[in-house]
């Protein structure tokens, strides 16, 4: 089985049925592959919606159908504090958020799908470029 987990980016992109979202719909209607999506991301895709004025239940009842939600704990926020003054050294602009992500990526040792800029080039990603 292989594990994925789908940011913010690449939901949007799959929601919306954009070309780069054919690719996140081949993943995550794979019949082997264990989709997941962490916490934080929902708080992404409300804010999202909002600004878009775009119906946040829907995109809600679609990402809780096809993926597992996985909780952000304490040890999580810690582990993305490290990884962001990590990432610091490097990407000016890597956010916290982005980091909880990419500790969740590591924890459940997947590849992360994202088209945001910030995880381009990194390992065990699969950026939607």
């Amino acid at each position: 089985m292989k594990k994925y987990v789908i940011d913010t980016h690449a939901w949007i992109e799959f929601l919306f049925a954009t070309e780069k979202g054919q690719k996140v719909n081949e993943i995550i209607t794979g019949v082997q592959n264990r989709c997941m999506t962490a916490e934080c991301t929902l708080g992404e895709l409300k804010s999202w919606a909002l600004r878009n004025a775009r119906d946040f239940e829907r995109i809600l009842a679609a990402v809780e159908s096809q993926s597992e939600i996985v909780p952000i704990e304490r040890d999580d926020w810690l582990s993305a504090a490290e990884l962001r003054h990590e990432m610091r050294k490097t990407r000016k602009d890597f956010g916290l958020i982005d980091a909880v992500i990419l500790a969740k990526q590591k924890e459940h040792a997947g590849m992360l799908v994202s088209g945001d800029s910030d995880f381009k080039g990194l390992p065990n990603v699969l950026f939607l470029g």
